[in-house]
């Protein structure tokens, strides 16, 4: 197997862009309503009991956040798209990220 070429800038593009990611998936995450996080809970078939999540593992709790911020729509919209029609980033490159996000779709 032919080992990548190492470009310390596109790893060190990737590092700015990834911080930026995650700054905003903190932020779509805080945005989350119950009504929301509790219909992805309900469509992923996770248990509740006496009000609470109670999740299998920690990637069951990645996967049940990914699913309400991204499959779980209010008025056609997803948690990415709401954010940049109600509230967008005004730095252009966190801007360029967050609809990179609102326009990721899951595929297998």
């Amino acid at each position: 197997m032919e080992r990548a070429i190492e470009r310390p800038d596109v790893i060190k593009d990737y590092q700015r862009r990834r911080k930026l990611m995650l700054r905003l998936h903190d932020r779509l995450l805080a945005r989350v309503t119950r009504d929301v996080l509790d219909e992805a809970v309900a469509r992923l078939d996770i248990p509740v009991e006496d009000d609470r999540v109670v999740f299998g593992s920690q990637h069951e709790m990645a996967v049940a956040s990914d699913f309400a911020l991204y499959d779980v729509r209010r008025d056609r919209m997803n948690a990415p798209q709401r954010l940049l029609a109600e509230d967008p980033p005004r730095d252009p490159e966190e801007r360029a990220v967050l609809e990179a996000m609102a326009r990721a779709r899951f595929g297998i």
